[in-house]
């Protein structure tokens, strides 16, 4: 950690995010440098000790995490380490943690050389009865609750950086910008070449290759293998100087020998219309050439390597289909080997925290959304209901009014009649004209 600056990266981020108003009241907030180098080495030595988890400092009885991690030789128990672990969560400085490290790795391991990165998608499972995405588990062959964990791999090998999705999230969604992670912990242009399994093969993803070179000075490719089913013999074309023709055995370079020397494979570099399949029986083909490098094995089996790259970008056909073979001793190896020595497929967590369900979440923001809308129509209906009763309202005295002065007109007639005061017949009229608007009212 001292060697790649480690302790000074993580000392770094963590200090950054000490003046936060989430931290406030965290005992993280007081330690020391020294006492925060203390926590940080410890938990970085238990798996090089033989521990898995911080409770099991409770029962180390040596002298060397001391001597290392404290000036005194006492080394961290169980509770302090612990707490000092809970309180680093609420941080929440995960990802700001990642992108430091990855750039202290890339100096140790790879200095400012451009180089290739392996992008690779390993399912961990989840056994618990929450709700939580599910995935497909390759192994066990078999759909299931997950996490999908996203890695980033040098050309060397070396696990540069890593992220933890749902188990439903598909690989192209992530390959671009855990790429765009690494070069921001860079600070530079430094990766030429993405190499990923025949998950992300996909038009989309390498239209979205093209669209991120439209914005860099350094130009980034896609290298994958493509599945049986996404191409056919004939559109392999293979390009001289009259134009293209169909490809044929004389075409193929011996590309790997067993150890007694015999070929086991050959390889080609070829043409290719991606779109060709996907649009065979339209009027108007859509093209998008690639270059494919075409490994074909005694046994018969043909694997199509492709890539955007022109033919003066790529050396040689060999140095195309081992750029995409390489894959299985840089990342394919250590997954079996973080598999085996640093627990990739064990889950540690705490029992009573809720495990966050994307689906449902998602749900219940449009169920909130949809409710808040119902809310808004509601309110604008009761304001309409409150101005309709008081028209009524005001209707309502407006009649009682004129219903008062038509009985007191009728009284008022009513009283001539009985005292003979004017035209009898006229005021008898007069008397009925008023009773009927009366009875209308």
């Amino acid at each position: 950690m001292n060697v790649i600056n480690g302790e000074k990266a993580i000392l770094k981020v963590v200090k950054s995010c000490m003046n936060d108003n989430h931290s406030e009241g965290k005992r993280i907030r007081s330690h020391k440098r020294v006492t925060l180098l203390r926590y940080i080495r410890t938990l970085f030595l238990l798996p090089a000790l033989g521990m898995e988890r911080p409770i099991e400092l409770d029962n180390y009885d040596g002298r060397t995490l001391g001597a290392i991690t404290s000036p005194n030789g006492q080394h961290a128990r169980y509770r302090t380490t612990d707490r000092f672990l809970r309180e680093l969560s609420t941080l929440k400085i995960g990802n700001e943690l990642s992108l430091a490290l990855a750039g202290c790795y890339y100096k140790a391991f790879y200095g400012t050389e451009r180089m290739p990165v392996y992008v690779d998608g390993h399912f961990k499972a989840v056994w618990t009865l929450k709700n939580i995405p599910k995935g497909k588990h390759g192994m066990m062959d078999r759909v299931m609750h997950g996490l999908k964990q996203i890695f980033l791999n040098g050309n060397n090998g070396h696990p540069l950086l890593h992220k933890t999705c749902p188990g439903d999230r598909h690989l192209t969604k992530e390959l671009l910008p855990i790429v765009e992670d690494f070069e921001k912990a860079i600070g530079e242009e430094i990766v030429n070449a993405v190499v990923f399994d025949g998950e992300g093969c996909s038009i989309d993803v390498f239209r979205a290759f093209d669209g991120l070179n439209g914005g860099r000075e350094k130009r980034i490719y896609p290298v994958t293998v493509m599945d049986s089913n996404q191409y056919r013999w004939e559109d392999f074309k293979i390009r001289d100087g009259k134009g293209t023709r169909v490809v044929e055995d004389s075409d193929f370079e011996v590309l790997k020998r067993n150890k007694r020397g015999k070929v086991v494979s050959r390889v080609a570099m070829v043409e290719f219309d991606y779109l060709s399949n996907a649009n065979r029986r339209q009027k108007e083909k859509e093209e998008y050439s690639m270059r494919c490098a075409l490994v074909k094995k005694e046994n018969g089996k043909l694997t199509a390597i492709v890539t955007t790259m022109s033919f003066r970008e790529i050396s040689s056909e060999a140095e195309l289909a081992n750029l995409y073979y390489n894959k299985w001793p840089y990342q394919e190896a250590k997954f079996k080997e973080m598999t085996r020595y640093c627990n990739l497929k064990v889950n540690h967590g705490f029992k009573k925290e809720e495990v966050f369900n994307r689906m449902a979440a998602k749900k219940l923001k449009s169920a909130e959304k949809s409710l808040n809308y119902d809310i808004g129509r509601l309110n604008n209906l009761q304001e309409k209901q409150e101005g309709v009763k008081r028209q009524m309202e005001k209707r309502m005295a407006q009649r009682e009014k004129a219903k008062e002065k038509l009985e007191c007109q009728i009284e008022t007639i009513g009283n001539k009649i009985s005292e003979r005061k004017g035209d009898e017949s006229r005021l008898k009229m007069r008397l009925e004209r008023r009773e009927r608007e009366n009875w209308r009212r």
